[in-house]
């Protein structure tokens, strides 16, 4: 590409050479510090107005996820909880998005989670052998 400033040659992708880059972040950076109430409206307004940005660069920063990864993933899931025994087709929680469940010790995404399976999961710490036991605890106290 070429750079909107100069027409010098850019780096792909970018429309600003790194020289005008540079000029541009030291003027904004300026304009910041002399303005905070204005720039705390503006990102306030950018907020308000790309409500799901936030949510999306957090997933895709956490989880690499890109939000048609996270659509194909609850879309191979049904539109339900990963849990298939759970069935939720609501998210449930405040943010009334599904939960990325991922393994803590690999990093990878196991699928997309209700607000109820995420915390009972994470009340058994991830752990397997904790939830046979809670299990079997269950069926037990029913013969009582």
């Amino acid at each position: 590409m070429t750079c909107i400033e100069c027409k010098s040659e850019s780096v792909p992708g970018l429309t600003r050479c790194e020289r005008h880059r540079q000029m541009r972040n030291k003027y904004s950076v300026k304009w910041m510090l002399a303005h905070p109430e204005k720039k705390k409206e503006a990102q306030k307004r950018w907020r308000d107005n790309n409500p799901n940005h936030r949510w999306a660069h957090h997933v895709f920063i956490k989880y690499g996820l890109t939000e048609e990864d996270y659509n194909a993933l609850l879309a191979l899931q049904n539109g339900r909880c990963a849990i298939e025994a759970c069935g939720a087709m609501f998210p449930g929680g405040r943010s009334g998005k599904w939960h990325v469940d991922h393994d803590h010790a690999t990093g990878l995404v196991r699928g997309l989670l209700c607000s109820m399976c995420n915390m009972s999961i994470g009340g058994f710490r991830d752990n397997p052998e904790i939830l046979v036991s809670a299990a079997e605890y269950l069926k037990s106290s029913l013969i009582r």
